[in-house]
């Protein structure tokens, strides 16, 4: 679980372990990998039974090899009961979301059960 990563909080900042086992002030970190500490500690702390969780980009600043660490935590979530709705502009992010619904595939299937349903009407009429 990532947040046995904290190891110390004061007025100047977090400090947690993230470079093998060495610990670091968050405003020695990428700007990815603070937004990934804030994420890990709002939805362990500060909103740990959240129901619903609204994420617009999350992905936007982290290095692509760390997109798999921030799907894998909003796994988490999901599977404690949190829905979570997220959108990206990367192709590469949406392609690794298991249970992803996308809008074009829904308005696809949409499109087609409206299409059955004509056809199978005019069946029935002739």
């Amino acid at each position: 679980e990532m947040v046995q990563h904290v190891v110390s909080y004061s007025d100047s900042g977090i400090s947690f372990g993230v470079r093998e086992g060495s610990t670091v002030a968050t405003n020695e970190l990428s700007t990815g990998e603070q937004l990934l500490v804030g994420l890990i500690l709002t939805v362990h702390y500060v909103y740990p039974s959240a129901k619903l969780l609204l994420m617009d980009e999350p992905d936007a600043s982290l290095h692509p090899g760390v997109v798999p660490l921030l799907l894998s935590i909003i796994q988490e979530l999901n599977n404690k009961g949190t829905q979570v709705i997220m959108t990206t502009h990367r192709p590469t992010t949406a392609r690794m979301v298991p249970a992803l619904e996308k809008e074009s595939e829904k308005e696809e299937s949409e499109k087609g059960k409206s299409e059955k349903g004509k056809s199978e009407k005019g069946k029935s009429e002739k």
